[in-house]
């Protein structure tokens, strides 16, 4: 059933009939599913259909679909349905790739289209096979490289031959998109790196760095910590210490970790008491509950589950310090800004592109690694006092990757405006 603000229009009968088109290639539409990448892809389609380009957004959906397209915020919705077979199956994968195909040539139907944007591998690739050379910009934004997102995922289970097959498989797409794109770009030089490494031959001359941003009115500094705890709910109901983190529950994002931490602080007498409140849904949920409660820190530990999009402010603002202790593969690290756009410090372990946002006389806001102890010893030096800052300058440093500035890098990327491979949007 469509959403109240969707409208639904006849593809013969299109409002852009004839008009160029920019198709946006995803997985998800950010209202559909959370998710980093959707996040993005939404609102590049949104800004640019906000600056008078016709925009069709080609993703998937786990509901029924209805005669596409229809158009939410000025963007054309291109849906067809999730494939049956679970991921990472030959016929999800398969189907992913012929249902954007599908779609995108729909759309040339209705028109030329003079950009093609992929935040999602699959769908690039469908979308890459349903152009051709015919689109003159064809622009795959890797989020991060495909097969390691799935070796990450993977990291509890034994590699079998299935997997290893499947790893093989999502390297050749990720090689396959390279090549058939114009331009590679990603959120970070750590991944911009990575995926030169990889595939130096398929990304010859193609890379470009335009960094994720974030959305500076939306995170804000409040004027009292424990006033915003009052407008969340009773796990926020304290004047201890919090620490906040927010991720999806999976082994690569070290809650485990994160977790042994706080038990290692509990067991000193010096330290004084305080609360950890991890956000988030999960495969992890159940495993991570149940080594807090063998941990008995039952008083220590909160699990507030999935965090509604529009509390996730009062969370930031309302926390004394956000933890991210990833163990693998984070390409940008959109938290930390969110987080810094509210005032409020970031321990972080040294993974992936996170260096790169915590920089400077920040870099003693980093973990020496991954392991617990090194986690538990960066929250040791925040709750005895020695890791200090202000959260004017942590929003200082927020606003300069502001949506308004740093979005625009990626649509001229897109749209071709005197960007040059290999170069970083500044």
């Amino acid at each position: 059933m469509l959403r109240a603000q969707e409208r639904q229009h006849d593809a013969t009968q299109l409002p852009g009939q004839g008009v160029p088109a920019v198709v946006v290639a995803c997985h998800a539409w950010v209202d559909d599913q959370i998710g980093g990448a959707f996040k993005v892809a939404s609102e590049v389609a949104g800004r640019l259909a906000a600056a008078g380009h016709r925009v069709c957004y080609v993703c998937g959906t786990p509901q029924a679909v209805p005669e596409n397209p229809s158009i939410v915020r000025g963007v054309e919705l291109w849906r067809y349905e999730y494939p049956r077979r679970p991921s990472p199956h030959p016929a999800n994968l398969i189907g992913h790739v012929r249902e954007t195909c599908r779609l995108t040539k729909s759309i040339a139907r209705t028109g030329p289209i003079l950009c093609l944007n992929g935040h999602s591998p699959l769908q690039f690739l469908g979308g890459a096979l349903a152009v051709g050379k015919s689109c003159p910009r064809r622009v795959y934004s890797v989020h991060s490289p495909f097969d390691e997102e799935i070796r990450a995922g993977w990291s509890n289970l034994p590699m079998s031959a299935t997997r290893r097959f499947g790893l093989r498989a999502a390297a050749a797409i990720d090689r396959a998109n390279c090549r058939r794109a114009t331009n590679v770009q990603t959120l970070s030089q750590y991944t911009l790196d990575l995926m030169r490494h990889k595939y130096p031959q398929a990304m010859r001359g193609k890379g470009i760095v335009c960094p994720g941003w974030v959305d500076t009115r939306r995170f804000q500094l409040a004027p009292s910590r424990l006033a915003v705890r009052g407008k969340l709910d009773s796990n926020w109901h304290t004047d201890l210490p919090v620490f906040f983190t927010v991720r999806r529950l999976e082994p690569r994002m070290g809650l485990d970790h994160l977790i042994e931490a706080v038990h290692a602080l509990s067991c000193s007498a010096e330290i004084p008491a305080f609360r950890l409140i991890i956000g988030g849904a999960g495969s992890q949920r159940e495993a991570l509950e149940s080594q807090v409660r063998e941990l008995q820190l039952a008083d220590r530990v909160v699990f507030a589950g999935r965090i509604a999009d529009d509390r996730l402010p009062d969370c930031f603002a309302a926390a004394d310090c956000f933890v991210l202790p990833t163990t693998a593969l984070e390409c940008f690290g959109l938290i930390v800004l969110e987080s810094f756009a509210s005032g409020t410090p970031v321990i972080a372990t040294p993974v992936g592109a996170i260096p790169e946002l915590i920089t400077g006389d920040r870099h003693c806001w980093l973990t020496a690694g991954t392991a617990a102890g090194q986690i538990a010893e960066r929250m040791r030096d925040f709750l005895t006092g020695r890791l200090v800052d202000s959260p004017e300058r942590l929003r200082a440093l927020a606003e300069t990757y502001d949506v308004e500035i740093r979005a625009a890098g990626l649509t001229a990327a897109l749209l071709g405006d005197t960007i040059e491979p290999a170069t970083a949007i500044p």
